[in-house]
């Protein structure tokens, strides 16, 4: 039987992880799957590949992280995603190289060492009352700002202080994502498996489910998935897997995110995703 590992923490508590749907649909394929926490010494020879799963905890240890997976890559043993693409994606400005493509995202600023002066000035981008400030590399929502105009002091310390000494991305706050949600597809090698409506509970604006959003599966009409396809095809590689959030905006979709590196893949909220993901793996590992 072929083993292969999924990478994933230390501990998952705190977190929804639902990887372990996969495990049966796998080993009736003759694959058995070792999750193995990204900080473990391991000898990554023992498996036939090694897909990144949920290491969620590595936006805090970034260059440690990047360590291991260029040790994995360097053993000899797969990792999918590839390291070149994982390392693009890595870094938000990516949304910058996708717009330059011609894929429609959210406005966006590129900026380093927030400072109180210009973070009064970023609304004027927009002329708009509420902006979004978030790490540009990050994951989570951890050090994301929701900042209303005119904002506290204290909302304002806490925002420079997060983004003072680092790069950082600005948007335009789309109400949107409150009024309707993020929409997530979800794609194995580079076909859609499903589609996601992520609602943050009322009073947030997070979508992530450990913040308490609402998800449900959604049946992605022609324009919604025909942006998720345009997101996959300008990507500088092939992926095993991907997330594509995309939100409503501008009488079309603009992405949020395109994750590539350890997203949730939402696995229980579809029938029959696991079995795909499964399907998936084995075409990729015997290829």
């Amino acid at each position: 039987m072929a083993s292969i590992a999924f990478l994933t923490m230390d501990s998952l508590a705190g977190f929804e992880c639902d990887d372990e749907r996969v495990i049966a649909p796998l080993r009736q394929r003759g694959i058995e799957v070792v999750f193995a926490p990204w900080r473990q010494p391991t000898d990554w020879t023992a498996f036939q590949a090694v897909i990144v799963r949920s290491p969620w905890d590595y936006q805090a240890h970034c260059d440690e992280f990047l360590t291991v997976l260029r040790t994995i890559d360097q053993s000899g043993t797969p990792l999918w995603n590839p390291l070149p693409l994982m390392e693009w994606n890595l870094h938000k400005s990516y949304l910058l190289e996708l717009a330059a493509k011609g894929v429609p995202i959210v406005p966006t600023i590129r900026g380093r060492n927030l400072t109180k002066d210009t973070l009064r000035t970023l609304p004027d981008h927009w002329d708009c009352s509420e902006i979004i400030i978030k790490p540009i590399i990050g994951a989570g929502a951890s050090r994301t700002h929701r900042l209303r105009t005119p904002w506290t002091e204290s909302a304002e310390r806490t925002a420079v202080a997060d983004h003072h000494n680092t790069e950082y991305l600005a948007q335009p706050f789309l109400t949107s994502i409150i009024e309707e949600g993020e929409f997530s597809l979800i794609y194995f090698q580079g076909c859609l498996s499903h589609a996601i409506l992520k609602t943050p509970r009322a009073g947030d604006f997070r979508s992530q489910e450990e913040f308490g959003s609402r998800l449900q599966e959604v049946t992605p009409d022609n324009e919604l998935r025909e942006h998720g396809d345009r997101v996959l095809a300008a990507l500088p590689d092939r992926p095993l897997y991907a997330r594509v959030d995309l939100i409503r905006h501008a009488g079309g979709f603009s992405l949020m995110e395109v994750e590539l590196i350890e997203p949730a893949l939402y696995l229980s909220k579809s029938q029959g995703a696991a079995d795909r993901f499964a399907e998936a793996l084995q075409s990729h590992l015997f290829s």
